[in-house]
C-alpha cells in the first residue's frame, strides 16, 4: 500500500477528530456559560430570599448544577479524546451520560411536584376565599371562618407532604436504576474493551445501550404525560385566581414557560427512546453529533425557562 494511500485512508478521521474536538469544545462552553445564569440565582434568588427553605426550589438547584457539571464532564472527556486513553475514560464518558440523563429526569419530577404544589395552594386560596363569603353574614361568621381555614390548611400540608414522599420515591427508584446500569455498562465495556470492540464481543454493550434508552425514555414518558395533565389542571387554578396587571402579566409569563418546559420534555422522551432500539442516533458521525448536541438545547430551553421565571420573580420583589 502506498503512503498516498495511507494518507487517504487516515485523512477522513483525523477531520472527524478535528469536526468531533471543535464541537466538543462548542458544547462545553454552552454549558459553562447556563452555569452562570444558574448560579447567579442560587446567590441572589436561593440564598439571599432563604429559598433553601422550600425543598423543591432547593431541590431544581441542586438538580440543575448536578446535570450541568455532569455535562461538562462529559465534554472535557471527548475533548481527551475517550476512544484514545484506554477503558477508564469510557467508564468516565458513560457514568456522565447516564447519571446526568437520569439527574434530568429528577429534575423533572422535581419541577412537577412544584407545579402541583402552587396547584394544591392556589385552590385551597380559592376554597379559603369561597368561604369567607359565604359566612361574612354569619353571626359566629368569625369562628367559622377560622376553622374551615385551619382545616384547609391543614388538608393542604398533607397533600404537600405526600407529594414530598411521591417525589422522594421516584427519585430514589431512578438512583437504584442508574446505579444498576452504571455496574452493567462497567462489565460491557470491559469485556468489549478487552477483545477492542469486535462487532462479536459488543452485543452486551449494545444491549445495554438499548436498555438505558427505553428505561430513561419511559421515565421521560410517564413524567411527559403528568406534566401535560398538571399543566391543564394549574391552568385551570391560574385562571381562577383574581390579578392586577402585574400579576397578569407575570401568570401570562409562567403558563409560557411552563408550557416550554413541558415541550423540552415531550421531544427528550422521543430521543431518549430513539437511543434504544428504534434507531440508533450514533451508527453514523453525522448522527453521534446531533446525539450530542441535542441534550445542550434540551438543558438550555427547560432549565432556561424556570431561571426565566424565577428571575422574574426576583425582580418583582425587590420593586
Amino acid at each position: 500500500m502506498s503512503s498516498h494511500t495511507i494518507i487517504q485512508l487516515t485523512s477522513p478521521e483525523d477531520e472527524r477528530d478535528k469536526t468531533l474536538n471543535i464541537l466538543s469544545a462548542g458544547l462545553l462552553l454552552c454549558y459553562i456559560l447556563l452555569l452562570i445564569p444558574v448560579i447567579y440565582n442560587c446567590y441572589n434568588y436561593v440564598y439571599l430570599q432563604k429559598r433553601y427553605k422550600a425543598f423543591l426550589c432547593l431541590s431544581f438547584y441542586v438538580l440543575a448544577n448536578a446535570v450541568i457539571i455532569l455535562r461538562i464532564c462529559l465534554y472535557v472527556i471527548v475533548l481527551k479524546n475517550v476512544y484514545d486513553d484506554g477503558v477508564d475514560k469510557y467508564f468516565g464518558y458513560v457514568y456522565s451520560n447516564v447519571l446526568s440523563t437520569y439527574f434530568k429526569i429528577a429534575l423533572g419530577y422535581a419541577q412537577l411536584a412544584s407545579m402541583l404544589e402552587l396547584t394544591i395552594r392556589l385552590s385551597s386560596s380559592a376554597k379559603i376565599a369561597l368561604v369567607e363569603l359565604e359566612d361574612v353574614n354569619d353571626r359566629e361568621g368569625e369562628k367559622v371562618v377560622a376553622y374551615e381555614v385551619r382545616n384547609d390548611k391543614t388538608s393542604e400540608q398533607i397533600k404537600i407532604n405526600y407529594l414530598y414522599g411521591g417525589l422522594f420515591a421516584i427519585d430514589l427508584s431512578m438512583l437504584s436504576v442508574a446505579t444498576w446500569e452504571c455496574i452493567d455498562f462497567k462489565k460491557s465495556l470491559k469485556i468489549a474493551h478487552q477483545h477492542g470492540f469486535d462487532d462479536d464481543r459488543t452485543q452486551n454493550l449494545e444491549n445495554d445501550l438499548a436498555l438505558f434508552g427505553w428505561i430513561s425514555g419511559g421515565y421521560f414518558g410517564i413524567l411527559s404525560i403528568i406534566l401535560i395533565v398538571t399543566y391543564y389542571v394549574l391552568n385551570k387554578a391560574l385562571n381562577k385566581m383574581k390579578a392586577g396587571k402585574k400579576t397578569s402579566k407575570m401568570r401570562a409569563e409562567m403558563k409560557s414557560m411552563f408550557l416550554v418546559f413541558i415541550i423540552t420534555y415531550i421531544v427528550r422522551t422521543i430521543y431518549q427512546i430513539l437511543q434504544g432500539n428504534l434507531y440508533d442516533l450514533s451508527s453514523s458521525f453525522i448522527g453521534y453529533c446531533v446525539g450530542m448536541t441535542l441534550p445542550v438545547l434540551f438543558d438550555y430551553s427547560s432549565i432556561g425557562a424556570v431561571l426565566y421565571l424565577h428571575f422574574r420573580e426576583m425582580k418583582l420583589k425587590k420593586k
